[in-house]
């Protein structure tokens, strides 16, 4: 996958272009996007979990028609095998919240399992 462990790697202020990258290659490589190329970048991001082997991240993107996309990623290293984890939640599901939470939820959330995802991809690099 797109730079996996650059996220584990890099500084949190350097995170923006590495996760544009990975949200987007995987959005395309799952048929949501019809290419990575449909990203606008993305607008804003918080870390909230860092660790030697870990990264969960939060954020919004834009895609190519000005609509914004809530994202989380969950990046793990098992430095064991040298193998990367990854959960990419995609574009909150915003009918079961109120306008307000849908509208904030990429800054308040802390964990993925609190919201409804409308796409969920996962997989294992090596």
């Amino acid at each position: 996958m797109i730079q996996l462990r650059d996220l584990l790697t890099r500084d949190a202020d350097d995170l923006r272009e590495t996760l544009e990258s990975f949200v987007a290659h995987c959005l395309a490589d799952a048929g949501v996007w019809s290419s990575p190329r449909e990203s606008e970048g993305v607008s804003s991001y918080r870390v909230v979990e860092r660790g030697h082997t870990r990264l969960r991240a939060c954020g919004k993107i834009w895609e190519i028609d000005q609509t914004q996309h809530v994202f989380w990623v969950d990046v793990e290293w098992d430095r064991g095998t040298s193998q990367v984890v990854w959960t990419l939640f995609f574009d909150v599901d915003d009918r079961a919240l109120t306008p307000r939470r849908a509208r904030h939820a990429a800054d308040v959330v802390m964990d993925p399992g609190e919201v409804e995802w409308r796409t969920t991809r996962s997989g294992r690099d090596v």
